[in-house]
């Protein structure tokens, strides 16, 4: 009877062991709790038109801060650690500076995603994960925030579907899921707009290697008989096109270029430049129309210059005079 008593304890005792064991088990990690489940963020990318060529780091688009829809209610039963980053593997951008960029399918843009619970100091998302600890016995319901950025490989940007399928980022408490952002639609079509300039420097000769005589400019006002130049570039399809002329006009005369080193004795003296496009004088220092959704790869740009008598007062000499143009394409 002795024995069959002592046997009988052991065994309630050793039972009773696993079953605390047990439930122990069952709480070692952390759990989503009081109804809620994990944050399922989605961000939308419009479709895009964008420069080909951008230095490295240009910021190309980014949204605002965007403030998680809900928030997950998480308790830890132990310490947990946390990991927070890019579901699948990335390759960072090289030769860049700015940090945390990782490679898209197309080699001129690269994504940055940040994310954390406090919007003023966000915090890029990383493969491998980045990690923090969780307490025991904690809870932990977070408002979080989102933010995108793409950026500028210094690549040349193609026109083509972005895919950002594979780009959801996430952050785990142990086996508990606080959120999960992705992208809707997954897909982003990007028009790369731009041009290669074939001549970036052009000389004009307004006169001819005799120059011309001071009588054929009798008045203010008169000028020579107009020298085209072209300007030939080479596009993306679907490119708009301005141009602005810049240079030292003369005084009142935004039309009107002054001569180069008018202070010295061998310029000329009375007479200016202007070009034109369309046989209109362009005004210096603003944007003029060309063209719009280009559907050829390569076009010539046809403009004009001459010679313009400024004053009643002309004095022969050299005639030079230079002007700088930007091309701007949207």
């Amino acid at each position: 009877m002795i024995s069959r008593f002592i046997l009988t304890w052991i065994l309630r005792i050793f039972f009773s062991v696993c079953a605390i064991s047990l439930s122990c088990s069952a709480w070692a990690d952390c759990t989503l709790r009081n109804g809620t489940s994990t944050v399922l963020q989605q961000i939308n990318i419009p479709a895009l038109r964008l420069n080909y060529t951008n230095p490295a780091d240009t910021i190309l688009w980014e949204s605002p801060v965007i403030t998680a829809s809900t928030m997950a209610d998480i308790y830890c039963y132990t310490d947990q650690v946390v990991e927070s980053g890019y579901q699948s593997a990335k390759t960072p951008v090289s030769d860049i500076s700015t940090s945390y960029v990782y490679e898209t399918n197309n080699p001129g843009i690269g994504i940055k995603i940040l994310a954390g619970q406090d919007m003023s100091n966000l915090i890029p998302m990383a493969w491998p994960h980045g990690t923090e600890q969780a307490k025991a016995s904690y809870a932990y319901k977070q408002q979080n925030y989102f933010k995108v950025q793409l950026i500028a490989t210094g690549s040349r940007i193609t026109t083509g579907v972005l895919n950002l399928t594979n780009y959801s980022v996430e952050r785990v408490f142990g086996s508990a899921r606080q959120y999960l952002m992705s992208f809707n639609p997954t897909s982003v079509f990007v028009q790369s707009v731009g041009c290669d300039i074939e001549t970036k420097d052009i000389t004009v000769p307004l006169t001819g290697s005799q120059g011309i005589a001071i009588t054929s400019l009798p008045r203010s006002g008169n000028t020579t008989s107009p020298v085209s130049f072209d300007i030939v570039l080479n596009c993306e399809q679907g490119t708009n096109v301005n141009i602005k002329f810049d240079g030292t006009t003369t005084d009142g005369q935004k039309k009107t270029l002054a001569l180069d080193n008018p202070n010295q004795s061998s310029s000329a003296r009375g007479v200016g430049v202007q070009v034109m496009y369309n046989y209109q004088p362009v005004t210096f220092g603003k944007e003029v129309y060309l063209l719009s959704n280009a559907d050829s790869t390569t076009i010539t740009l046809p403009f004009q210059a001459w010679l313009i008598r400024l004053s009643d007062a002309i004095e022969a000499g050299d005639v030079n005079a230079t002007a700088t143009f930007d091309m701007i394409y949207r």
